[in-house]
Order: structure tokens, then C-alpha cells, then sequence
């Protein structure tokens, strides 16, 4: 164990092959999620220190290869805004300022030149940009740009960067241009050249650089909006930490609270430093920990909430290496400490938007005085005119086989770090050993329900003789006994005889406090409450205490939870920061789960004077999955003539459940699913009914519904409605995407509910909704069920599966993360809301299909609100007609309306109603209802027929709203709403059948 709870002696305590070997607990049955997110998004976390505009790689092969065969992202430039500021010539009319007319001519170059390049197109999807500037000439203090003139203040310099991201980037015109950066970090490490330096200015200050921030915030977002998020401070890797924490509170807090909350996000550079190579300067482990969650506390307390974390630059750097030839044993402290610090921020993949290592390409930009080039480089020459990988790319080949979504996993060592995730037929677990000396390692994943283990494969990031190694071993059937070398990492691979779909879910939420920079004197209480906590029956929780104390003072506080005193490990993360002037870390303190609340209560008390309490957080990773059933719809009462059939149902919550039918009390034998279906009936099915739902965790029955059989038999209703859905922008400013439906007549319908966002990409459209949630409500307003991925549970999933193809529903990747609902619904009216699962945005589409056309009960109606815009934001609403008869329908595209129901701004002013045919072709088009004397009488009379809101307004006027009246036969049809003269916004699309 590297950490030590006393500060004193060695530096560290080092491995012996005496002491027992790790344990890794890995489940592929339990997926977990840490605040909703599940998968390991490459594009975040591996990641290279480039642009796809670089022109530094050695060939067209080599790139290829490391890009696309090694599954690497790009993410961050720093010279593209500098280089064009210098470009740009002072407003003659305005001096201090940029000519905006010159920057329109710059940017149409730019654009125009970057069309013509298309080898890198095909690279765009791997970059997702990180920019910023350099502090000179952008930080408004007389430096001049090459055309010999100095921005007159931050309004000046904003100026530019609004003109900069609308004019240089995307289509236009037909030119095809760079995609626009997605983050932009205000300004690089100002702490260091504006004050810290020697050099530095003596007339600038902490609080000048806050305002400087929200003025260029303020200016970007003049003319880009929401395109582009803007963060900072980007502070250099500087020493935080100190017992009084005076630093953190000059910078980090004082920006925390001045600024904090206008920035979309914060961005951090963290290094691990190694002066003279025994003095190691070691942030990985617990003082990064500290860092982290000491800004997400501040965050909490002073920014509106915890702020979303760029981290720019991280990794290993030493001054000294400045002037060294090329060393292979650099590149392994490098590789070493990127790994390690990897792994912390993969534990928050809600938070981290881009984790970008300091690791460039060839870096021909800059060289030491002495000559010899920069240290942080993916390629050199190796002496003979050739450009070679460093020992660096080592980390990206470990990397390149790791994805999928993350399943339970934990080490008993917090020394280890470790994770988990499943992508098909196979298990990966990374896990990375922050100790100073070999680590043996059990891992023993639990049986998958499908089979055991058949081989799989181990890769080995390590040091010989303090050169990178890696090593790549297969082995077959079960094996659990690794090594892991020291502060080295490991990938295994666990192969399953089929796909791995975990069944039950634990989710992970973290909690914070007011305990914010506390002072800590002996034998004095620091109390706090945490609140607000979703409690689980089963799982982990941890409390969570950063420390700032001088070396030699106590790091075993008394610890009281909710009045039950707490074992505090005597380890943590790393090693014992000996080398820093004073520790800065985070005590991970287990807490019992059965003593975890909805409101608890801390008081932390230490023996001795000094130092800060400097956050104080609790995470509490729950089995939610594992409690018993409930119901929340049950079977209603059913009339059915004789010779007809009908249907019950019920619906409940939980995992693996079953079911039992009874009929008067007695089991109905087969009767197993969540439908029961009564064919061909007879007076010996009446009689009442019920359903017994149970699971490993207990059981409960639903109410009792009553069938009656007539003495005539039903007919069955011909046409039918087989199949509704709508599709429109979701998430962001667009919000939810809202699907209303109501079933009408006796007994039960069986539909297929679902929200596809990744399913569209087969179908041309490029900007889908990447992880569509899909929640179904009753008529009160109650949620029913809920689903995020369509294959969380693999029986259900395959079960639902097999009935696309007979509901006429193209089918869904496996591994995508559209969501299903299969549920049997009596009658009434539902309402199926599609959000987006990881704030993102983008198009979805939204699905009702009738798996029972036969059944008394019919689908009548459907309604959409969402966001109207023009082409590809058109809300389109999608809708079968199966029968050989016709059927009268009232479509209707509703926005000036919306204003009698509350909705007083942002709804579309002039909605446009198009009914189109099978093959695209336009066959009803309406811009205004009451335009139109003819259908006007029969949309009236229609609306009143089927209910629907009068589309007349409260003020008796008619204001825009469209609506179609028609009789129709068999077929495929759309219902398309889109934005006409006046600009987008909220609208519904609206379809009724409208028999007599």
C-alpha cells in the first residue's frame, strides 16, 4: 500500500511478494451507470494533443493507421486563433479594434482553402475541438499583433473571437468548410504569464483575468450562441495544496465565485513532475482527487452547479528535460502518469467533456535553445532521417481494443484502480496499479448468464529496466491470476460464448456539501449534512474527505455517520506526496449502505491542530434494480361477445420478473406473460381475474378485473391504424420530443413503443439523438415504465426484437441505444416522451405500433409536440393504414394555438401542414385551416366528433394553424409540420381517426 496514515519516514512503503494479491470483483450481469452515463466514450477520453488539420504525420498510411486503426480521437489547437488575430488589420474607423470586414475577407480564404483539402475530411468525426489563445497579443495590456496594432480592451479581443468562430468555420455557399470548435478555453494558463512569471506585468491582476473571461464569454456568444461553450481559467499544472490553501483561494475559488457561473465549463492542466527523477512530484492518486473534487465543490457552492471539466493538458513534464536528447525512459514517466491520471477521469465521464493529454505529433514549431526539440512528441527522427513512434504510442496500442459500457467492477486496494465494460461477446477490465513495485492481481468475473468464460486475451503496460514495455498474451477457457508491474496497467479480455447483455443495473450518483474549506482544529467537531441522497438497499457508498495538512499531522479523523462511528482506511491513492511540501489528498472512508439516508448527518473531528478540511462529498453506487416488483397498471374490466377475443394486461416495474394468471382464484396453467389473451370466448371465460408478479426479490398481485361474455359476438373494426410516429429535433434548446396516443374500446391492446435515435443513421440522417430515453405515462400523468437501451434486459430485448419484422419495424442494431417498450395498455389516453439521455441533441424518432390489429380495442389517435422547424427540423409524423376499407382522418399542425395553453412565447407562428403519400409525393397541403372555406365546416364538425381542442382561439380569431380533413385508403402516409413564413419553434402534429 503506497499511502501511509501517519506522514513520516520512507517514501514509500514497497510491495512484498508475502502480501496477498488484490481481489477485482467484476459482474457482466450488472451494468452501472455513473450519473446516467454508461459507455466509455472514446472520443473523451482517448484522445492525442492535435487537430485533423495537422499536417505533421509522416504519411497518409501512418495517420490512417493510428486514427482509424488505433480508434484515436483528436482534440485540441491552440495557434489556429492566434495565428489568424495576427493576420488581422486594425479597424481604421476604430482604432484598438479589428477590421470586421477584413476578418470576413480572412475567413472566406480560410474556408475556401480548407474545402480544397479533402484528404482530412474524413478525419472530422474524430475531432471534437478544444481551442484557445495565447495570453500575448490577446490579453488587452499594449502587446501588438505582426500588423503592428494592440486590441484597446477585452470587448476589442471578443470582437475579433465572435467574427473568428461564425465567419472562419462550416458550409457556406457551397464551400465545405472546418467544422467550428466545439470548446474554447478563454485564454492558455494566464496564471504564469500574467502573474506568476518573473517576467510577468506587476499591474495585472487575478481579478482583471476573471473579467476578462466574461467579457470574451459575453462577446462570443453575441454571434454564436450555444455553438460554441466557452471555459476557463486553464491554469498551469501550479502546487495547490498548501495546509491554509491560500493559493486555491487566490485563483480557483476567487474565479469560482466572481465568474463561475458564466462559464459553460472549467478547464484544468494536471502533471505529474519529477525533478531531478528522485524528487517525484506525484499528482496522480489522491491529490488529483483533491483537485477534482474540491473544483466540482466550488462549482456546486458559487456556479450554479458543479461545472462540466476540460482537461487540456495532462501527463508527466520536468523543466529539465528541455535541453536532453530524446529518452525512452522520459516517454515511460510520461505514459505512466497518463495512464494513471486516465483512470480518475474515466470515474466521471458524467463531468469530463475531453481529457486531452499533453502528447503532440512532430511539434517542428518549437526547439530548446540548445536544439533539442520538445519533449511531449508522438514521432521523432530516429538518427537516420526517418520519423519513428516514441515509446508514447505504446499507451495508444494498450488503448486501442477498449470500449463498450461499463458493468460493475471494484478492487479491494484503492491502489488499484479499475473498470469494467462489455461490447459484444467479451468482458474488458482495465486495471492500473499505483503502487511502486509489482501488484498480483485476482480477477474472477461472475458467470454471465449465457455461459462461463471460453479465453480471452491480456495486454501488459509496464517498465523494464524503466523502458516501456507492452505485451500481449492469449490464453483460453478461465484464468484469474495477473501481474501487474509496477505503476504499470493491464487490459484484460474475457470472451463468452455469446453477447453479453447485462440484466440488472446499479446506478451511481454523487452528493456533495457545504463543508468547503474548513479550517481543522484539535478535538473540534467539523460538522455537515448531506441530503437529498437516493438510498439503495443494496450497494457501496463512500464518504469522501479531502485533507490539506503538514506533513507528520494525523490522517485518521473520528468519523461519525448518521451517530454510528466509521472505519477510515488507513491507505489511499499513491504514494505518500513526500516530496510536496505538504499532503493534499482524499480519505475514501466506506460507508455501510443500510446506514445511508435520504438526509444524513457527518461530524469529522481530528486529535491535532492544522490544516483544511477542503471538500467533503459522498458517492453511493446502488443495486436498484435488486427490490421486488411493483404494479403499476393493472388489468381493467373487459366485455367480450361471444366467439370474439380480448385481451388483460398488467403492468409492473422490477427485473426478472414472472407471471401468473388466475381466474377465480385458480392458476390459469401457461398463463405466464404480462398479456392474457381470451380467443374464440364463451361463457366459461367469464368470471375474475388477476396476476401474481414476482422475482428473486419478492412478489406482488394486481387488482381484479372483471371479463363479462355477451351473448353476440363482436365483429372486428376494419380499417385499423397500425402504426403512429413522429419525428422531430430532441434534447438542447428543442427539449423533449412528446408523443400522445389513445387507445379506445374493450379490453387490452398490445402495442410497440419505440424512441430511435441511432437507428436512423441508416436512413441519411447525420445528426441523431444519440441516446433517445423513452418514459410512458397514464392519463394522470403517472409514469408506467421507462427504458434508456432497448437491450438492457437481453430476454426482453430479443423477445421484442423478433416482433419487428410482423409490426413492420426495421430493425435495431443490438448495441445501439434506442430504447423499446412492449406493454399491453387498456383504455385511455398515454403520453410517450423521448429526452435526451447525456445532454446531447439531436434528431429522434418516436414509434407506436399496433401488435394486435384484431383485438376490440383500437389505437385512434396520436399527438406530437415538439420543435417545428424547417426541412430536416420539420416535426413529421409518420402513419399505417391497414384494411380494405377507407378511413376519414383530421390531421392537424397546431402553433398559434399553444398560446390558450400557457405556451406564450417561442411557439411556431405559421405552421404548414403537408399529408404525403408512400412514396414522398404531397397529396394535402394546408398553411391555414380557416383559409379554406370548403373544409373549413368539416374540420369543424370533425373536431367536435373526435374531441380535439377547437382550434379557434380565446380571442375568437383564427390564427395560422393547420389542419387537413380527408378520406383515405390503405397505405403509408406522412403528416409533415414545418416552420412557413415565420421562424420555428414549439408545435404539435396531430392525427385523429375520425369515424362516425
Amino acid at each position: 500500500m503506497c499511502g501511509v496514515a501517519l506522514l513520516a519516514g520512507a517514501i514509500l512503503s514497497v510491495g512484498s511478494s508475502l502480501e496477498a494479491a488484490v481481489t477485482i470483483s467484476v459482474d457482466p450481469n450488472m451494468r452501472r451507470t455513473l450519473e446516467g452515463v454508461s459507455e466509455f466514450d472514446r472520443s473523451r477520453f482517448v484522445v492525442l494533443h492535435a487537430s485533423h488539420t495537422d499536417s505533421e504525420w509522416d504519411s497518409p498510411e501512418m495517420q490512417d493507421q493510428f486514427l482509424n486503426g488505433w480508434d484515436v480521437y483528436l482534440g485540441r489547437d491552440v495557434g489556429l486563433a492566434s495565428w489568424w488575430f495576427g493576420e488581422v488589420k486594425e479597424d481604421p474607423a476604430r482604432p484598438g479594434f479589428p477590421s470586421v470586414a477584413h476578418i470576413a475577407e480572412l475567413a472566406e480564404n480560410f474556408r475556401n482553402n480548407y474545402s480544397t483539402r479533402t484528404d482530412i475530411h474524413a478525419y472530422e468525426d474524430r475531432t471534437t475541438l478544444v481551442t484557445s489563445t495565447h495570453v500575448i497579443p490577446f490579453y488587452p495590456h499594449g502587446w501588438k499583433t505582426r500588423q503592428g496594432w494592440a486590441p484597446a480592451d477585452a470587448t476589442a479581443t471578443g470582437l475579433f473571437l465572435g467574427h473568428f468562430f461564425k465567419e472562419f468555420f462550416g458550409d457556406r455557399d457551397g464551400v465545405h468548410g472546418q467544422p467550428k470548435p466545439r470548446y474554447f478555453e478563454v485564454i492558455n494558463e494566464p496564471d504564469w504569464e500574467l502573474i506568476e512569471a518573473s517576467y510577468a506585468p506587476d499591474d495585472i491582476t487575478y481579478q482583471g483575468i476573471w473579467d476578462y473571461h466574461a467579457t470574451i464569454a459575453r462577446e462570443i456568444r453575441k454571434l454564436n450562441g450555444d455553438d460554441v461553450k466557452v471555459g476557463g481559467f486553464c491554469a498551469t499544472s501550479m502546487t495547490y495544496g498548501e495546509p491554509d490553501m491560500a493559493y486555491w483561494k487566490e485563483t480557483w475559488d476567487s474565479f469560482m465565485k466572481s465568474v463561475g457561473a458564466e462559464m459553460d465549463f472549467v478547464s484544468l492542466h494536471l502533471y505529474d513532475k519529477g525533478w531531478n527523477e528522485g524528487n517525484q512530484y506525484l499528482r496522480v492518486g489522491a491529490r488529483v482527487e483533491a483537485q477534482l473534487d474540491l473544483t466540482e465543490q466550488a462549482g456546486y457552492l458559487f456556479a450554479g452547479g458543479v461545472k462540466p471539466m476540460i482537461i487540456s493538458e495532462y501527463g508527466a513534464v520536468d523543466p529539465t528535460w528541455n535541453d536532453k536528447p530524446y529518452s525512452a525512459h522520459r516517454d515511460w514517466i510520461i505514459n505512466k502518469a497518463t495512464i494513471g491520471m486516465l483512470m480518475q477521469f474515466m470515474e466521471r465521464p458524467h463531468l469530463i467533456e475531453k481529457a486531452v493529454p499533453f502528447i503532440l505529433l512532430k511539434a517542428l514549431w518549437w526547439n530548446d535553445p540548445s536544439g533539442q526539440p520538445y519533449a511531449f512528441r508522438l514521432l521523432r527522427e530516429d538518427g537516420n532521417g526517418n520519423w519513428v513512434y516514441t515509446d508514447i504510442a505504446k499507451l495508444y496500442e494498450f488503448l486501442s481494443e477498449l470500449k463498450g459500457r461499463r458493468v460493475y467492477s471494484r478492487a479491494d486496494d484503492v491502489d488499484i484502480q479499475v473498470d469494467a465494460f462489455v461490447s459484444g461477446n467479451r468482458l474488458y477490465v482495465i486495471a492500473n496499479n499505483l503502487e511502486h513495485a509489482d501488484v498480483q492481481v485476482v480477477i474472477d468475473p461472475a458467470d454471465w448468464a449465457g455461459g462461463a468464460v471460453t479465453g480471452g486475451w491480456v495486454k501488459h503496460l509496464h517498465a523494464v529496466d524503466g523502458i516501456t514495455t507492452l505485451d500481449r498474451e492469449e490464453f483460453s477457457g478461465a484464468r484469474t491470476n495477473f501481474t501487474i508491474g509496477a505503476q504499470g496497467a493491464i487490459i484484460v479480455a474475457f470472451d463468452y460464448p455469446g453477447t453479453v447483455r447485462p440484466r440488472e443495473t446499479c446506478e451511481e450518483k454523487k452528493y456533495y456539501t457545504d463543508a468547503y474549506l474548513r479550517p481543522i482544529a484539535a478535538n473540534t467537531a467539523i460538522t455537515f449534512s448531506i441530503d437529498g441522497v437516493a438510498t439503495a438497499e443494496q450497494g457501496d457508498a463512500w464518504l469522501r474527505l479531502g485533507l490539506s495538512r503538514a506533513h507528520g499531522k494525523s490522517l485518521q479523523p473520528t468519523v461519525v455517520f448518521n451517530g454510528t462511528p466509521l472505519a477510515v482506511p488507513t491507505d489511499f491513492r499513491g504514494y505518500d506526496q513526500r516530496w510536496w511540501a505538504s499532503f493534499w489528498g482524499v480519505l475514501e472512508i466506506p460507508v455501510p449502505i443500510e446506514l445511508v439516508q435520504a438526509h444524513n448527518t457527518v461530524s469529522v473531528t481530528f486529535p491535532d491542530d492544522g490544516g483544511t478540511l477542503t471538500s467533503a462529498t459522498m458517492r453511493v453506487l446502488g443495486f436498484v434494480d435488486r427490490r421486488p416488483p411493483q404494479v403499476t397498471l393493472g388489468p381493467a374490466d373487459m366485455r367480450i361477445g361471444v366467439g370474439g377475443s380480448g385481451a388483460l394486461s398488467v403492468v409492473a416495474s422490477g427485473v426478472s420478473l414472472e407471471y401468473q394468471w388466475f381466474k377465480d382464484d385458480v392458476a390459469i396453467p401457461g398463463a405466464t406473460g404480462p398479456m392474457l389473451r381470451l380467443e374464440n370466448a364463451d361463457a366459461a371465460d367469464a368470471g375474475n381475474y388477476h396476476v401474481t408478479v414476482s422475482n428473486p426479490w419478492g412478489s406482488v398481485s394486481s387488482g381484479t378485473a372483471t371479463v363479462t361474455v355477451a351473448g353476440s359476438p363482436a365483429e372486428p373494426v376494419d380499417p385499423v391504424l397500425r402504426n403512429l410516429s413522429t419525428r422531430g429535433r430532441t434534447g438542447g434548446a428543442a427539449g423533449e420530443l412528446i408523443a400522445g396516443f389513445v387507445i379506445e374500446g374493450e379490453g387490452a391492446k398490445e402495442v410497440l413503443i419505440r424512441a430511435v435515435g441511432p437507428g436512423l443513421a441508416g436512413f441519411g440522417v447525420t445528426e441523431w439523438l444519440e441516446d433517445p430515453v423513452l418514459e410512458l405515462f397514464d392519463g394522470a400523468g403517472r409514469s408506467l415504465l421507462v427504458n434508456n437501451d432497448w437491450m438492457d434486459d437481453p430476454e426482453v430485448g430479443d423477445a421484442n426484437a423478433v416482433l419487428f419484422g410482423s409490426a413492420g419495424a426495421f430493425e435495431l442494431d443490438a448495441l445501439s441505444r434506442d430504447a423499446v417498450l412492449r406493454v399491453a395498455l387498456p383504455a385511455g389516453p398515454y403520453t410517450a416522451i423521448v429526452s435526451a439521455g447525456r445532454n446531447g441533441e439531436g434528431v429522434a424518432m418516436v414509434e407506436v405500433y399496433d401488435l394486435d390489429p384484431g383485438a376490440p380495442a383500437r389505437l385512434v389517435n396520436v399527438s406530437t409536440r415538439g420543435y417545428v422547424g424547417r426541412d430536416d427540423d420539420s416535426l413529421i409524423g409518420g402513419f399505417v393504414i391497414q384494411g380494405t376499407n377507407t378511413m376519414q382522418i383530421l390531421a392537424r399542425g397546431v402553433g398559434p394555438k399553444l398560446y390558450d395553453f400557457g405556451v406564450t412565447e417561442g411557439f411556431v407562428a405559421d405552421p404548414v401542414l403537408t399529408i404525403a403519400d408512400g412514396g414522398g409525393s404531397p397529396i394535402f397541403v394546408n398553411d391555414d385551416w380557416a383559409a379554406d372555406g370548403a373544409a373549413v365546416d368539416e374540420i369543424v364538425r370533425l373536431t367536435g366528433l373526435v374531441g380535439a381542442f377547437d382550434l379557434t382561439l380565446n380571442s375568437g380569431e383564427a390564427a395560422g394553424d393547420a389542419a387537413v380533413a380527408a378520406t383515405i385508403g390503405q397505405g403509408s402516409y406522412t403528416a409533415i409540420v414545418r416552420a412557413g413564413d415565420a421562424a420555428g419553434g414549439n408545435g404539435m402534429v396531430e392525427l385523429y381517426r375520425a369515424d362516425e
